[in-house]
């Protein structure tokens, strides 16, 4: 049998360009500096559009009072995120009491007309239902180790992304704190099997070289979406990109084990569907 990795390098073609053009790196601004802080995904549902992300993004900005924004604008610079956004924890609750740890963050109309609208998602592009224990998954995001902050207005933050294809993690959940297995994916994140964009092995390091902790230092990939792109019990020349689906949204990791945690996006529809009854018509006639 091939070894993961080989397989990981193979299915290249299975990951859609489009996983790469609706990710948007999340940044801080502070005394006017912006530096990398999250990751989102953009998405068009009817005549709304939104971003999500994970839940945590929001709340360390709101935390320290900093202003935050995302990269999608047509010129290149960053929108400002202002007004309400949703949480997936439970109102009056504690922080550490929101298990799914999702945000959805509806774009003012006039931010909109500043992105391509290629870039938005669609339902189309969702699967909330179950997912195959041999499932093959791919993540894009922008760790802040990978980025360097502007020190100035006139200085450009630089960003580089990482996108990594793995596989569910199969082993004892036991010591996995704020884990339910209805509400999250786990994917295995042993760097010795994990591969970039290219089918590559990847290479955890920072910008002078030094290695990093994989999966810890990954911070700055929170609120990434999850793809499903093949499975191990399906020929690879079967798998393809136009069958490629959002499964979940990057929340944690769990260090010890080398996983990776997801939120499930049924819960992102459950949110959905809640806040804005008007997309209810949308969302009845699809059925992911």
């Amino acid at each position: 049998m091939e070894s993961q990795s080989a397989i990981n390098s193979m299915a290249v073609s299975a990951i859609p360009m489009s996983s790469v053009n609706a990710t948007v790196p999340i940044v801080l601004l502070q005394d006017g500096s912006l530096s990398q802080h999250g990751t989102g995904t953009l998405f068009r549902i009817a005549d709304a559009f939104f971003l999500v992300t994970a839940a945590h993004v929001f709340r360390l900005a709101r935390q320290y009072a900093l202003s935050i924004g995302f990269g999608a604008a047509i010129n290149g610079s960053f929108i400002p995120i202002r007004g309400r956004h949703l949480e997936s924890r439970p109102k009056y609750a504690d922080d550490d009491s929101d298990v799914c740890d999702i945000a959805i963050y509806p774009i003012l109309s006039e931010d909109v007309s500043h992105i391509e609208k290629d870039r938005f998602l669609s339902l189309v592009d969702v699967d909330c239902g179950s997912q195959s224990p041999t499932a093959v998954y791919s993540i894009c995001g922008f760790p802040c180790k990978w980025s360097k902050t502007s020190r100035t207005a006139d200085e450009k933050v630089v960003l580089k992304a990482i996108q990594y294809t793995s596989y569910s993690y199969s082993g004892d959940t036991s010591a996995f704190v704020g884990y339910v297995a209805d509400r999250h994916l786990l994917i295995s994140a042993n760097v010795d099997e994990t591969t970039d964009d290219k089918g590559d092995a990847v290479r955890f390091v920072d910008f002078v070289g030094d290695a990093l902790t994989f999966p810890k230092q990954l911070s700055g990939i929170s609120g990434s979406s999850v793809w499903r792109i093949g499975d191990l019990n399906v020929p690879l020349s079967e798998w393809n990109s136009d069958h490629a689906k959002v499964v979940a949204v990057q929340t944690g990791v769990y260090q010890d084990k080398s996983v990776i945690k997801a939120t499930r996006w049924s819960v992102v529809l459950e949110m959905l569907n809640r806040a804005f009854p008007e997309l209810h018509p949308a969302l009845s006639l699809w059925r992911g």
